[in-house]
């Protein structure tokens, strides 16, 4: 048997991922935009949104226009999104308006840190004054030095909005109880984050995490990055999937 075929899943294996995704997608809205356009969420999220349930909690941290929240929001869940791009943020107020007077998505305006200061959020460099907040949010960062291979995806020092940021670890010690999902894509900063949430000890109180990891473009990662696997690897920490997304 060749290396290749041993790193494939098995036919079994397939088909109970898509068993599993076909599940989740009757569970949700067959008309919802999420079901259409985050296809992709249910495959990489399947194990741990099929243990959703009426009373979870989530943390979407990154949340842009809400998408992946409302996917934990209809498969019964109570939403924490954080979004610290201010047009965004009222995107997701807008669009999930109805969650939010049921009482189960909680839009909050922050930038998810690992300490709570007012900081720039940097936004992309192919943007005026005009259209600073119409970004999407796409690719704004806590790092100025933040860039891609497209140039149009880099960071600028001058484009800026000032933001207060939110010390996750301390948000997560305040909840009463565990928390089923936590989804990081949160642009450079998530090794900050990780590092204090281990030492702490708190990503034991979560079941699964989430985290969308950018060392692959911002070099300066890469320490943070080399400590942060370490240290999962050195503690046999199994709810931590930094190959999500």
């Amino acid at each position: 048997m060749g290396l290749l075929t041993k790193l494939l899943p098995t036919r079994r294996a397939v088909k109970e991922i898509r068993k599993s995704v076909r599940k989740l997608a009757k569970r949700l809205d067959a008309e919802s935009s999420v079901n259409r356009t985050h296809r992709y969420t249910l495959y990489s999220m399947s194990d741990a949104l099929t243990g959703l349930a009426e009373g979870s909690v989530c943390i979407d941290c990154g949340a842009h226009q809400g998408l992946i929240s409302e996917v934990f929001l209809r498969l019964g869940a109570t939403v924490y999104a954080f979004e610290a791009n201010p047009y965004m943020h009222n995107t997701i107020r807008f669009r999930l308006h109805d969650w939010i007077e049921r009482g189960r998505l909680h839009p909050i305006n922050r930038a998810v840190w690992d300490r709570e200061e007012l900081i720039k959020l940097y936004m992309r460099d192919d943007l005026d004054a005009e259209t600073l907040l119409q970004s999407a949010s796409e690719s704004s960062s806590l790092l100025v030095e933040k860039t891609r291979d497209d140039v149009k995806y880099k960071t600028s020092a001058e484009n800026y909005v000032e933001v207060m940021s939110v010390d996750l670890c301390k948000f997560i010690e305040s909840l009463d109880r565990e928390v089923h999902i936590l989804k990081m894509d949160i642009e450079g900063v998530e090794f900050d984050v990780l590092l204090k949430l281990i030492e702490a000890g708190l990503h034991e109180r979560i079941k699964h995490i989430f985290v969308e990891t950018h060392d692959h473009k911002i070099p300066e990662l890469a320490e943070k990055a080399r400590r942060t696997r370490e240290l999962i690897a050195e503690r046999g920490i199994e709810n931590i999937d930094l190959e999500w997304h």
